[in-house]
Parts: C-alpha cells; structure tokens; sequence
C-alpha cells in the first residue's frame, strides 16, 4: 500500500475518532447541565420575583388620608439567598408602618389562594399580602393595628402598588 493511502486512512481514521469524542462530550455536558437545572419550588419563584427594590407609586386605599402622603414614599426591598430563598428585608420611607433593623427578615406562605408574606424583626407592620405580581408592579395589602400616637384613627387594612426597579 503506498503511503499517500495510508496516510488519507489515517486522516479519515482521526477524523471519525475526533467527531465520536466532540459528541460523547457534548452528551456529558447535556446531562450535566440538565442535573444543574433542578426546578424551583412555588415558594422559590415568588421569592426570585420579588427580589427587587419596589418604591411605591400609588397608595390604592388608606382608612385616613392623612396617612397616603408618607406611604407614597414606602420603598421595600426583598433579599434572596443564592439558593431564591427568603433573606433580609428593609424598608423605608414610612417608618409609621415599617421599622426594620439589621436582622429584618421575611419568609413566604400560600395559604389556599393568598400569598402572605411574614415579615420578621419589623414593626409594626408584620404581614403583607400580595394581591397581585406581575414584571413592574406589586400590589399589596396589610393590616394596620398600631396608629402612630395612639391614636384609633388609622387603624384598618392598606392597600399600595409599587414599581420594581
């Protein structure tokens, strides 16, 4: 056989054996990759879609309109873990409704179809429902039972929206 056939046997011989290992290599790397793609859980998708700074653009309903002036000023922010868990929460711009601290935290519930969110280390403010999520906005509510001052006026359930940025 003379070299220049052994030669182009060899080329084709290292040609094939190259194309089998790119796609062994590839399948190893798709199935890698679909292990890494582990769906979140409920719980876990709202958390990611929260985690944001939301500041507030229209107070929807207040027992007192005294109280919409410092509520249009709310800004909250949901922190997530690496892991689209619930982590730190802060809040200002109405300290009447939301004092936080180093350690303010949240966790989130579905109870029937309400998704509540508990706030931890914040007063006195400790409960929001969301009424609604989408890309932009938040919509929620909350029960007010502590008026500033002590006064009774004030007392009731609040409703807000918020632009996410």
């Amino acid at each position: 056989m003379p070299s220049t056939q052994i030669q182009a046997v060899l080329k084709y011989i290292k040609t094939f054996v190259s194309i089998v290992i790119l796609l062994l290599l590839s399948i190893v790397f798709d199935t890698c990759k679909e292990d890494d793609a582990t769906p979140l859980t409920e719980q876990r998708q709202v958390a990611k879609r929260l985690s944001r700074t939301w500041t507030s653009a229209e107070v929807l309903f207040s027992p007192v309109s005294e109280h919409e002036a410092s509520l249009k000023d709310l800004v909250l922010r949901f922190d997530i873990k690496r892991e689209s868990e619930p982590s730190r929460f802060q809040a200002s711009g109405a300290p009447d409704f939301f004092r936080t601290n180093g350690e303010s935290g949240w966790s989130w519930e579905r109870t029937g179809s309400t998704t509540k969110v508990r706030l931890l280390n914040v007063f006195p403010v400790r409960e929001l429902t969301i009424d609604e999520i989408t890309e932009t906005t938040l919509t929620l509510s909350f029960p007010f039972n502590k008026p500033p001052g002590g006064r009774r006026g004030g007392v009731g359930e609040y409703r807000v929206r918020l632009t996410g940025r």
